[in-house]
Formats: C-alpha cells, structure tokens, sequence
C-alpha cells in the first residue's frame, strides 16, 4: 500500500521538512526542502503539525500545504503508476512549490511550462500518454494568443480568472481580430487542456472551463449567405414590443453587415466620425481593423436610414447576447431551409442536416453581402475594393451559390460545344 511520510531529522531550529513515499515492493521515493517547522510545533511521530497548534495561521497554513501536496501525491501515483524515477516526488514538490504563495505562477507561466514538458516529453497528456511534438507546439501557438490577449488588455491571468464572463470577453476578441473558427477552436482547446492540467494538480477549484457554454467547436466547413429574400424577411421582422429591444437591435447590427460588407469587428464600431461625403454621396470610411486597408462605402437609402435612427452608429450589442440571438432572429424570418453542416471534433468530421438559421453567424453578413452583390452583377473587382479583398481567389472563399443556383444558371445558357 502507498504511503506518503512527512518528517524532520535536522539539529537546527527551525527544521527542513523532509517527505518519502513508499510504494510497490519495497519501493521508495524521496523529497528534501518541503517547508521548514519549528521542532515545538511538529510531531514526527504523526508526520504532521500537531494538533493544538493548528489554531495558529502559520502552523494552519503550513498543514494545509502539507495536505495538498499529499493529495497531489496520491493523484499523481493513481495516473503514474509504480515505475517512477527517483525525482518523481521532488518534481511534485517543487512544482507546487513554485505555484503557492508569492512564487505562484500565473495561468499562462503555469501552460507555458506543461506545454514545453509535453514538447520535450517530460510530461505525459491527460489520458497518460506522451502528446506528439506537433500537438505540443500547437498549444504553445495558440498560447501565444492568449499572450497577446493578456498583454492588449493588461491583465495577469490566474486559474480563477477563466470563467464564463472571460470565455465570452476573449471570444469576442478573437472575432474582432477576425481569427478563423479553427483557429478559435484551437484557442479555446488549448485553455481546457492547461486547466485541466492544473486541476488535476489541485492547483485551482474553478470549474467553469468545464461548463457547456465553455465550448471548443469548429463549425465553420458550411458556412452560409442568405438569398435575397430571406433579407427581405429579415428587414420586415416586427419587433416592435418593448421587450425585443435587444433583438431589434441585434436585427439592424447584422444588416450593418449586410449593408456595409464588412467583418464584424468593423461593422459593430461603426461611428459618426466614419460618415461623411464623396462628391454629394453618403459615404462611410475607415481602415479595417484587420488589414488597416483603407475602405469606402457607399451608404444606400436604407443603410442611411437605419444609422438615423441609431444617431449615425452602428447598435450597440454584445457579442454572446448578438450570437444568440442571430439563430433566435433567423428562425423568426422562416430562414429554415434544410442544409448539410459539418462539424468536426476531435479529428472526427460530422455530417448532419440543420435548419439554416442555426448556421447563422456574425460573419454570414458579409458572406450574404458579397454573394448577393455578385448575384447581382456588380464587377467583382468593385466588390473587393468595398470588402477590402487583395486577392481574387481569396474573395471567391465568400462566395456562397447553391446547387440549383448553378445548374439554373448553366440550363440558360448556350450550349458550350
């Protein structure tokens, strides 16, 4: 049976606590340098602080240190097994060394290390074995993220800091710096991991990153543009009721996007000192946050009419409430017709069939802007100078024309040969 010991044998005063833990057949691992104890408030003969000295704070904390470590110990021999190096318990020790008290790491520090230890193949993953070194570096990467994130925003991240309210703050930033759903995916996954890692260390008790809401999915494989009737049936929705003022103003958000053929980061900011005139021509101009292209857009009647009523702004919304309601708006305007989507977890791809509201996402008002406005006839080269394309085959990406599309189009056609 595995045991844990704490114990003392130095002459000095205060004494360096020092720890084996024996497992197997006579097998035993040991650890220096734990903590130091005063020989008045220590019992070797229990391996603990003793009892009536426990209502002093230090001696209190002191224990509590020692009761985690073990927990971790414990834990630690559960997931390894009984084939341990010799410093396999003086690499615990130090770890949870580093991370109590004013030696504590932050969050990314704390990623940052598990992550080069499962490069390097000092760490095996959370199922127990060793992560490939591509694998390894894909967190680094998209630690790196959250690096520029906590830099941007100056923070300093600690465990308790990944809650919900900062899953939906640092999902919108990823929007906003117009990051592909993969990529999104990738940056949340890489967040669950190192979480998980150091929950199973007992170094934090937030479970949040465990929460529904906390999701790391790709679902970008199908992504769709409304026909020009199901904007017509968005535009005609009656939100009249006091109580559909933040749909009203997630309604008229997203056709800021679709008026504008903007990314979303550009069309939710937009702002008197963006309107103006170009030769008598209502106009909107501003440098893509992405790109920093300098864009033009004319404003039609009815953009111009909908920033009115908004005093020349785009509504106001935040992203987890305007996410939801986008699905909540579609299926509202009938947009139901029935499309395969993709979804892929875990390298595994998923085909199903879906209502396309369900698709409908703050980046399908560009999508639907672009296609309709080639639908229409407008020179694709005009088209990329207002949505800040450089690149033809780049532009086509957005383009989203439906099978019947096609073969309407080709039906009406000349023959070929």
């Amino acid at each position: 049976m595995a045991k844990l010991t704490f114990y003392t044998r130095s002459k000095k005063n205060p004494a360096p606590i020092r720890a084996y833990f024996s497992f197997g057949v006579d097998k035993i691992v040991y650890a220096k340098g734990i903590f130091t104890v005063s020989k008045e408030d220590w019992s070797n003969s229990t391996g603990a602080v003793k009892k009536h000295r426990l209502l002093d704070e230090e001696c209190k904390k002191l224990q509590d240190h020692l009761d985690n470590i073990s927990t971790i110990v414990y834990q630690r021999h559960n997931n390894d097994g009984d084939y341990l190096p010799q410093d396999w318990l003086q690499k615990i020790v130090d770890r949870y060394k580093s991370t109590c008290g004013h030696n504590e790491e932050t969050a990314i520090q704390y990623a940052n290390r598990v992550f080069t230890e499962y490069k390097e193949k000092k760490r095996p993953g959370l199922r127990g074995k060793m992560l490939s070194e591509e694998t390894a570096d894909t967190y680094l990467n998209f630690l790196n993220i959250l690096k520029r994130y906590e830099t941007e925003k100056n923070l300093t991240l600690r465990f308790n800091d990944i809650t919900i309210d900062f899953y939906y703050e640092y999902n919108t930033w990823l929007i906003e710096e117009d990051y592909s759903a993969n990529s999104i995916y990738n940056a949340i996954r890489c967040i669950k991991q190192f979480m998980a890692e150091a929950k199973r260390e007992h170094l934090h008790k937030n479970l949040d990153y465990l929460d529904e809401e906390f999701r790391a999915v790709i679902e970008e494989a199908d992504s769709i543009a409304l026909t020009k009737n199901e904007v017509h049936a968005w535009e005609a929705l009656d939100l009249s009721a006091p109580e559909q003022i933040g749909l009203k103003k997630s309604r008229d958000l997203f056709l800021c996007g679709v008026y504008s053929a903007q990314r979303y980061r550009d069309y939710s900011h937009i702002e008197p000192g963006n309107v103006g005139k170009m030769e008598n021509i209502d106009v909107i101009r501003f440098y893509q946050h992405k790109t920093a292209t300098p864009v033009t857009i004319p404003i039609s009647p009815k953009f111009k009419a909908l920033l009115e009523l908004y005093d020349n702004y785009s509504p106001r919304r935040n992203l987890r409430d305007f996410g939801k309601d986008l699905k909540t708006l579609g299926e509202m305007a009938e947009i139901n017709s029935i499309v395969l989507h993709r979804i892929t977890k875990g390298g595994e791809t998923i085909v199903t069939q879906v209502p396309k509201f369900e698709l409908i996402t703050t980046h399908t008002a560009r999508r639907t802007a672009a296609t309709l406005m080639v639908k229409a006839g407008y020179p694709v080269v005009e088209v990329m100078k207002m949505t800040g394309h450089k690149t033809y085959s780049q532009f086509m990406k957005y383009i989203r024309t439906t099978e019947e599309e096609i073969v309407t189009s080709i039906s009406n056609r000349d023959n070929y040969v």
